[in-house]
C-alpha cells in the first residue's frame, strides 16, 4: 500500500506541475496532458510538459502516446478551427499540423512506420516489405502521381485526307499522297487533348502499305527505340494494333512546346491514330471537350511544370 500511495502522490504532483506550467499546445493539449499524467514517456523533454510557443526538444528520447480504453478513438487529435474564404469562394482551412523539412531524404535508419518530409515538400515513409527489409517510399501527390482518364474516342490523324493530317507537326515526312515515307517519322500534336501528359492510349493502324514493314510509336523528342507496335504486309490493306505510348514534347517555336508522340514507318504507308484515354497528373491536364459526358466545370490543378510552356485556356488552375 505504501508503494501505491507513493505512485498516487507522484501522479498528483505531476498534475500540479502541469497546472502551473502554463498553456499546453493548442489542439493536442488535452490528449498530451492526459498522456503525460499517465506516463512520463509522453513528454517532449524529459520531465517537462509540452509548452505552447516554446521549442520542446526531445533530445535522444521519443514521446509516446497510448490509446485509451476506447480503442476506436484516435490516439492523437490535432485541430485548427481557423478558416477563411478566398477570392473565389473556397473555404481555406487552417493547417492542423506542419512537418518541418530537415533533409533531402528520410533517414535510412528510421524504423518502419516513420514519416518525414524533405526540403522539396515530399512526404516520405518507411515500409517493411517483409523479412525485416525496410524501404523508403514517398507519398504520391499531383506532382509525382498520375491516373488514367478515359476520353471520347477520337481520330487524331488520318493521313489519307488533308483534314486528317492537320495535327502532323512534320509534314515533310509525307509523300505526295500524304503517306508516311519509308524510313521517316512523323510527330503528332496532342495539345488539343492533353497538357503535360505522361502517356496516351491509342490505336495505331497501318493502311495500304506499299511494302512490308512496321510502325514504332514513341515519345517525341526522344531516340527511336528498336521495337515495333504494328507489323504490316503490303498484301493486307489495314493492320491495327493498340498501344500505350509515353508522351514527349515537340517545340514548334520558342515558348510553344506541344505534347506529342512520334511514329516511325519502315515502309511507306498511310497511318491512322485513334485516341481513347490519357495518363495525366489530374483532370486539369485533359481538355474537357474530350471527356465523356462532361457538362460542368471541374476545379483542379494543371500540371504546368515544363519550361517555356503556357497552359491552354481549358487547363484548370487553382492557386
Amino acid at each position: 500500500m505504501h508503494e501505491k500511495d507513493e505512485s498516487v502522490e507522484r501522479v498528483v504532483n505531476r498534475r500540479r506541475l502541469l497546472k502551473r506550467a502554463g498553456v499546453l499546445a493548442a489542439g493536442a493539449g488535452a490528449v498530451v496532458a492526459g498522456a503525460v499524467v499517465a506516463a512520463p514517456a509522453a513528454e517532449a523533454a524529459t520531465g517537462d510538459p509540452v509548452l505552447q510557443g516554446h521549442a520542446n526538444a526531445a533530445g535522444t528520447g521519443s514521446t509516446g502516446l497510448s490509446a485509451g480504453p476506447a480503442a476506436n478513438l484516435p490516439t492523437l487529435e490535432l485541430a485548427n478551427t481557423e478558416s477563411a474564404v478566398d477570392g473565389v469562394g473556397n473555404t481555406r482551412a487552417g493547417a492542423p499540423l506542419r512537418l518541418v523539412p530537415s533533409g533531402d531524404l528520410l533517414s535510412d535508419t528510421a524504423p518502419a512506420g516513420s514519416i518525414g518530409i524533405t526540403h522539396d515538400g515530399t512526404i516520405w515513409y518507411v515500409q517493411d516489405v517483409g523479412a525485416g527489409q525496410l524501404v523508403r517510399q514517398y507519398v504520391y501527390a499531383t506532382a509525382n502521381a498520375n491516373f488514367t482518364v478515359p476520353l471520347n474516342p477520337d481520330r487524331v490523324i488520318d493521313t489519307r485526307n488533308s483534314d486528317g493530317r492537320k495535327r502532323i507537326l512534320t509534314p515533310g515526312a509525307l509523300d505526295g499522297f500524304g503517306r508516311v515515307r519509308g524510313g521517316q517519322r512523323i510527330d503528332v500534336d496532342l495539345s488539343d487533348y492533353v497538357f503535360n501528359a505522361f502517356a496516351v492510349y491509342v490505336n495505331l493502324t497501318a493502311v495500304s502499305p506499299v511494302g512490308d514493314g512496321f510502325l514504332t510509336a514513341f515519345p517525341s523528342g526522344t531516340t527511336q527505340p528498336p521495337v515495333s507496335n504494328v507489323n504490316y504486309m503490303h498484301t493486307v490493306p489495314a493492320w491495327p494494333n493498340y498501344a500505350l505510348v509515353p508522351v514527349g514534347g515537340f517545340q514548334v517555336a520558342p515558348g510553344d512546346v506541344r505534347d506529342a508522340i512520334s511514329i516511325f514507318a519502315s515502309a511507306t504507308v498511310h497511318v491512322i491514330v485513334d485516341i481513347s484515354a490519357a495518363t495525366v497528373a489530374d483532370w486539369g491536364s485533359v481538355n474537357p471537350a474530350h471527356l465523356p459526358g462532361f457538362t460542368g466545370s471541374r476545379t483542379t490543378t494543371a500540371k504546368a511544370t515544363a519550361p517555356k510552356r503556357t497552359a491552354p485556356t481549358w487547363a484548370k488552375t487553382v492557386h
